[in-house]
């Protein structure tokens, strides 16, 4: 390269503003305020006047009891949703008219003080069956550690309560109160609607005590025998047969008064009552993953957090984390 085109190369690079590249940090967008949103068309022209609210998820979430959407909606007459493997847990409190709820193979009339829980990993179906509108108000939850606080209310096996009326007045108080301190979203309304959603989960526990010893008295002896071998041998590999057995009837005859007196199939409540106690292992223990694995019936680890996973919606570390975090805090 000749002298004179060195020097004009040197004075163009001089002139042109040099491009800086610089690492910069990840730039978060963040989420909007609860308000009022759409929502999709189908279930426009199914209601009338709906209100829904959503909470962004908090970075340092520390409640087990922690809404993440709330709301009232009007159904029209023939109004109908279906959920499968439903990821949040849900209770709604019926105001007026008349609907359906369908879960487990049980079918549920559902009138005002009806409350009705829809839970995690659940299949359901729920309805307007009236002439009129079905009115009713809302909280759900994504939490997954709400799971073992559910089932020691004892609401986890539980789909529909009747409230009295003193009762109902106050818990459909409640309920809009969690929409006004949504709405508003004052300087701790994340506190103050986990504390009103526990006053609501504390009256509905009252309610799920009285449903289990009604259940207790009416249970077969074939479940209760099997209730009672289960929590014996829970550290064992237990098939269908083997319970089957216990009961001194078939899998399917089982499978029925399962269904029928507790609202599960008898695979499912097994798995369920293993999870329960992985739960209470994995926040109250330091064992490690596959002690406790075995301590619940599983062999394989693997299969233990794959069904942990898809019960509780978490891996059983990040379960242990989240669970000992929060106690810590607290």
């Amino acid at each position: 390269m000749g002298r004179k085109k060195l020097e004009k190369t040197k004075a163009r690079e001089s002139a042109a503003p040099r491009r800086k590249y610089e690492r910069r940090p990840k730039q978060f967008k963040e989420l909007p305020s609860p308000e009022i949103i759409p929502i999709n068309q189908e279930i426009i022209s199914l209601t009338s006047d709906p209100e829904m609210y959503f909470l962004p998820m908090a970075q340092d979430e520390i409640f087990l009891i922690n809404p993440y959407a709330c709301g009232v909606s009007s159904w029209l007459p023939k109004a109908k949703l279906h959920r499968r493997n439903c990821a949040f847990f849900s209770m709604e409190l019926v105001l007026e008219g008349e609907g359906e709820l369908s879960v487990n193979g049980n079918t549920y009339s559902l009138k005002p003080h009806d409350v009705f829980l829809l839970h995690f990993n659940e299949e359901h179906t729920y309805q307007n069956v009236g002439t009129g509108r079905w009115k009713k108000v809302w909280i759900a939850f994504r939490h997954s550690l709400m799971t073992p606080g559910l089932t020691q209310l004892g609401l986890d096996m539980i789909s529909k309560i009747t409230l009295k009326d003193q009762d109902f007045e106050q818990i459909r108080r409640l309920f809009f109160d969690v929409l006004d301190e949504v709405r508003d979203r004052g300087r701790d309304f994340r506190i103050e609607s986990s504390a009103t959603c526990y006053k609501i989960f504390h009256l509905l526990a009252r309610y799920a005590k009285a449903i289990s010893s009604q259940r207790t008295n009416v249970v077969p002896a074939q479940i209760q025998a099997v209730v009672s071998y289960v929590e014996k041998h829970l550290r064992e590999p237990i098939s269908m047969e083997d319970l089957a057995n216990v009961a001194g009837c078939c899998r399917v005859h089982l499978t029925r008064l399962f269904k029928k007196h507790m609202g599960i199939h008898t695979r499912d409540w097994l798995i369920q009552l293993r999870m329960r106690h992985a739960c209470m292992m994995l926040k109250t223990t330091n064992l490690p993953v596959h002690i406790i694995a075995e301590e619940v019936g599983f062999d394989d680890p693997y299969h233990f957090s794959t069904a942990f996973r898809r019960t509780v919606g978490q891996p059983p570390t990040k379960f242990r984390k989240q669970a000992k975090g929060s106690s810590d805090a607290e």
